[in-house]
This record gives structure tokens, C-alpha cells and sequence, in this order.
């Protein structure tokens, strides 16, 4: 039977009112529980930017569903009410690894107090392997006693004992309210185990981002250390996005973003960008927290909503986010979500002591500001710069196309970065453009009718600029299609062809047809696997993954599932990577 959590000191609500409205918190007023939550499925038709990155939220569910043997998200960690009792190891015939295929590790002192580094010893059985708890490595080790085996088992050995030595007191120092719970350290030993390589990439970003961030999030009046909620919804990455259509590295859905004041459209998408961003979630976090006066509660409706926390308050009367995490008031994803943020400010402040040393930190967000009054192609801007296009689109990631937007008369000029000590350089090259590379670029909106001649000849451009800028397979339009017009400089751009907001075509996504030039694989998603993890492996791009199989946030990965892959054949000539 399920041991029902004590409830410690008084009450912090009163039932609600017979006539529905709010109750009276005894510490903080009215609760908002009529409040809007974010759509459970926003613009589920959206597309995914081309170069989309798998928000870090998918990939922990992903890698948390597949450890535990949950499905669709609802993989959980073991209850914190009735841990598994521990198991002694089952004996098992000693096999060894080669001395020379096992790097030097650390192996505490007899008192536990410290490391110290030893060659790896010349015999190491799959009995040391159960005694340090390893959880199916030993069988691993006795199927396949490989040299990247071994690096695991190497690994594993020094992680745990970085484990044995941080099970004191955490370090809950900070500007942000911490917590030392078996919620948060079962995080912690998840960031530490499977995963650990994620981890370590995430940290290697914060270092591009993260001191940026700080500064906007203490100039906006809030904890510094807020940043980690980055860290666990993108993993610091602009090009995230995730199952659930939100986008950027604060992982904004589109309604949000656009009323946090993030720009949204045909050109632009500002929830990708790092400091626009920020700001945004800046602004969204303050107002969370002025509702809540608590930033657990905070960061809890960041993720659900704040309906749905306000109403498992009043459900369980307490405004305690670990009673209420401790409860099915709330989703398995928002329970965990503030332990998750904890865990990972936890090893952030000392990565070292969790294990995470050698990390390479990423160079800081850095750029000049270069301000245009047309819009541009970026080639022949970097051109201009001396650099390339992708430095350019690194650096401004809300652009959804290498072409800066056109002006308008609320926006009639458009802030470029480019990289730093180059700004003399832009401005000069600027000037030497030729009258072609000049040209401005509009979006046109196939309708009924149009051909592709007409719609040149509207622009007074040519046809053949059309049909390359958009990489036409043949001049047959479609419509709804979206087409980028070069027009040439002193050509005519039709009224109404400025506006941005012109309803874009959505592909939902359904289970694709396989591209051509490619033959079918069948993989078996295992434990720890990610659908990034599995792209990666078969050298294709993650959307096509899901779009194959059907996946998307309500359906996700199980330990067992058969995945249908469509991979480059070599001997197809005319194979193209699918897309």
C-alpha cells in the first residue's frame, strides 16, 4: 500500500469558496484557478525549423522512459515512497578485461575521504562490477569485452565513486531556493549515469551562453541561477525544438512567445533567439512568480501552466512543491521538472566533484552589430564581412532563412550581428555591392492561378532567379506554397506582399513515405536510447526518425520498440540523405 506523504505544519489554503471563486491563501491571496494554461498541443501542425535540434526535455524523457522501461513519458524514476530494497549481487563467474584496454581510475581510500589514482587493476571481475551496483553492466562486460567496454566500465568506476563521496549534505548555497531531497539527488545520480554525455555538452554551452544569460536575468530582477531552467529545457541550444512545437532556448510555444513580444513569422522566429529570449522568459518567469510568490511554484507553471498547479494546490491544500510532487496532482513531467532543475544547478555549481571534469567549454556569444536598412541575402553579407553563412546564422539563429527581413514601418531597419572586430569590415564591403547582390527579397503567396511567369513578371524579376532561389524542381506552383521572390533593384513589389502574416502551409506530421535512393533498417530501441541517439548512429536527421515511425509527444520510445529507418544505399548512384 501506498504511504501517503505527511503534510508538515499548518494548512496553507482553505477549501474554495461554494460559488467557485478562488480561495484565500492563509500566505499569499488569491489563487488564480480559473488561470489559461498553455494549449496542450500548440500548432500541432507546425513544422520544425530545418535545423532543428531535439530540445534537451525530449531527450531526458526520451533517456529516462527507455532506462526505466516507461512509454509515452510515463517512465518515472522509482517512487521516493517505497525504494527497492537493495539486492545482493548474484554470483557470477569472474571474467577479466585486459590491463591494457582499461585507463588508469580512481578508487576511494579505505576511509572514504578522498580518491586516489591507481593503474586499473590486472584483474577485475563482473563481481566488483555487482558490488558497485552497475545495474546490467555485467552483463554487458561478459557479452562483450571490448576496448569501448571497457571505457565504460572505467567511466562507471569513477562516477560512482565521485557518488560514494558526495552522499553528505549538498550544497544548496545559491540565489535560488535549493533543496537536499531523494527527489533531487535520484536526478543527480541520473545526470551522472545515463545521462552523463548530454550532461557534459550542455555544461561545455552554458559557457556560450550562460554568463550572457546571468546578466539579462539579474538586470530583470531575477535569481541568476534561474539560467539552469535553460540548461533542462535545451540544453543551452537556440535550435532546440521539441514534441511539443516549443522552440528556442527557453523553449517557448508560439502564443506565449508572442505575447512575451517575441516575433514570430515568415522571417523571424525570436524564440531561438538567446537574448531576445531571455528577456522573454525574463518577463514570463517575473509574472509567474508575482502570482505565486514561490519560485518552485514559479517554475512548476513554466512548465504546466498555472492552472493546472493552482488547482492541484487546492486539490491538496498545501503550497509545498515537494508535497504536491509527491501526489499524482500533478503530471509525472512537472513533479519532476523542479527536482530535474535542482539537480542540474546542483553539479553545475562543481561539475568536477559529480564527475564532470575535462569538459571543453565552448567560446562566449560574442558579435559586433551591423544595422541594415534593405533586406539581404546573408551571401553576399558574408562575403562582405569575411566570413560564411553559417557564422552568420549562428550568430543570429531567430533568422528561419539566410535572408535578413524585409523593413517595414514598425521595424524599418534590422540588427545583424556579425562576428566581433568585424564591423569596419561589413560596413565597407557593404558598399562595393554589386547591383545584383543588392537585390531585395519578398515572400509571394501561391494562389489559384498564379504561374510561375506571372509571378515573376509581377516582380519584375526573372524566372529562372525564382526557380533557383527556391530549388523548383520543375515550374509546376503549388498552391499554398510559399515562394522568396528576388526582385532586383527598382523593381516593383506588389501591395500587400510585405505583410508577414499570411497563413503558412503546415505539414502535419504523419508517417512519411521513404525517401528515394534508400533501403529500410530495423532497430530495436534499447535501454538508454534516445531518438537523437539513434539518428545520429544511422547518419540521419531525428525529424525523419519521428515522422517514419509516427512518433510525437504522446507517443515516444519503449524499451522494445521496433523502429523503421531509411538510410543512404551506396548502391543507389542517385541515393540522397534523407531529409
Amino acid at each position: 500500500m501506498r504511504r501517503i506523504p505527511a503534510v508538515l505544519g499548518v494548512f496553507a489554503l482553505c477549501l474554495a469558496a461554494p460559488d467557485g471563486r478562488a480561495a484565500e491563501a492563509t500566505d499569499g491571496g488569491p489563487l488564480p484557478v480559473d488561470a489559461p494554461d498553455p494549449p496542450e498541443d500548440p500548432a500541432d501542425d507546425e513544422d520544425p525549423p530545418p535545423d532543428a535540434e531535439p530540445a534537451a526535455s525530449d531527450i531526458i524523457e526520451d533517456m529516462e522512459a527507455t532506462t526505466t522501461g516507461g512509454e509515452g513519458g510515463e517512465g518515472k524514476l522509482p517512487e521516493p515512497e517505497a525504494p527497492a530494497a537493495p539486492t545482493p549481487p548474484a554470483p557470477a563467474p569472474e571474467r577479466t578485461l585486459r590491463r591494457d584496454l582499461l585507463p588508469p581510475v580512481d578508487l576511494p581510500v579505505d576511509d572514504d575521504s578522498g580518491l586516489r589514482r591507481v593503474a586499473a587493476p590486472a584483474r577485475l571481475g563482473v563481481h566488483m562490477l555487482g558490488a558497485l551496483g552497475t545495474e546490467g553492466l555485467s552483463e554487458r562486460v561478459r557479452e562483450a569485452q571490448s576496448r569501448e567496454e571497457a571505457a565504460l566500465l572505467a567511466d562507471y568506476l569513477r562516477r560512482t565513486v565521485v557518488i560514494r563521496r558526495t552522499s553528505g549534505p549538498l550544497d544548496v548555497a545559491g540565489d535560488i531556493p535549493m533543496a537536499d531531497n531523494d527527489m533531487v539527488r535520484r536526478w543527480i545520480t541520473f545526470f551522472q549515469g545515463v545521462g552523463a554525455k548530454y550532461y557534459r555538452l550542455w555544461v561545455a554551452r552554458y559557457w556560450r551562453y550562460g554568463p550572457m544569460m546571468r546578466k539579462i536575468l539579474v538586470e530583470e530582477g531575477l535569481p541568476s541561477d534561474t539560467v539552469y531552467l535553460s540548461m533542462i529545457e535545451s540544453g543551452f541550444s537556440p535550435k532546440a525544438y521539441s514534441f511539443a512545437h516549443a522552440a528556442g532556448p527557453w523553449q517557448f510555444i508560439r502564443p506565449t512567445g508572442v505575447r512575451m513580444g517575441l516575433a514570430v513569422n515568415y522571417w523571424l522566429d525570436e524564440r531561438r533567439d538567446p537574448i531576445k529570449a531571455t528577456y522573454a522568459a525574463s518577463r514570463y518567469l517575473a509574472e509567474l512568480y508575482r502570482t505565486w510568490g514561490d519560485w518552485h511554484l514559479a517554475w512548476a507553471s513554466y512548465n504546466a501552466g498555472p492552472g493546472k498547479v493552482s488547482r492541484a494546490i487546492h486539490r491538496q491544500r498545501t503550497r509545498e512543491f515537494f508535497a504536491l510532487a509527491r501526489t499524482r496532482s500533478l503530471r509525472w513531467e512537472t513533479r519532476n521538472y523542479v527536482p530535474k532543475l535542482l539537480a542540474a544547478a546542483t553539479i553545475a555549481r562543481d561539475p568536477a566533484q559529480y564527475g564532470f571534469d575535462g569538459i571543453e567549454p565552448l567560446a562566449p556569444f560574442e558579435f559586433d552589430v551591423l544595422t541594415l536598412t534593405e533586406n539581404l541575402h546573408l551571401a553576399p553579407v558574408a562575403r562582405a564581412c569575411g566570413t560564411d553563412v553559417e557564422v552568420l546564422l549562428e550568430l543570429n539563429p531567430a533568422l528561419r532563412r539566410p535572408i535578413t527581413p524585409p523593413p517595414t514601418t514598425a521595424n524599418p531597419t534590422f540588427d545583424l550581428r556579425v562576428p566581433p572586430r568585424s564591423l569596419e569590415r561589413c560596413q565597407a564591403g557593404l558598399v562595393t555591392l554589386t547591383e545584383g547582390e543588392r537585390a531585395r527579397y519578398r515572400r509571394h503567396h501561391v494562389r489559384p492561378g498564379d504561374t510561375l511567369a506571372a509571378v515573376a513578371a509581377r516582380y519584375q524579376t526573372r524566372t529562372d532567379l525564382v526557380v533557383a532561389e527556391n530549388n523548383l524542381p520543375n515550374q509546376k506552383l503549388q498552391p499554398g506554397e510559399d515562394l522568396i521572390i528576388p526582385v532586383p533593384p527598382g523593381g516593383a513589389i506588389p501591395a500587400g506582399d510585405l505583410d508577414d502574416d499570411v497563413t503558412e502551409r503546415r505539414g502535419r506530421v504523419v508517417k512519411a513515405a521513404p525517401p528515394r535512393g534508400s533501403r529500410h533498417v530495423k532497430v530495436v530501441v534499447r535501454k538508454g536510447d534516445t531518438l537523437w541517439d539513434i539518428a545520429v548512429k544511422h547518419g540521419v536527421d531525428v525529424r525523419s526518425v519521428a515522422a517514419w515511425n509516427g512518433l510525437n509527444r504522446r507517443r515516444r520510445l519503449r524499451v522494445g520498440q521496433q523502429l523503421v529507418l531509411y538510410v543512404k544505399d551506396p548502391q543507389v548512384g542517385a541515393a540522397q540523405k534523407p531529409r
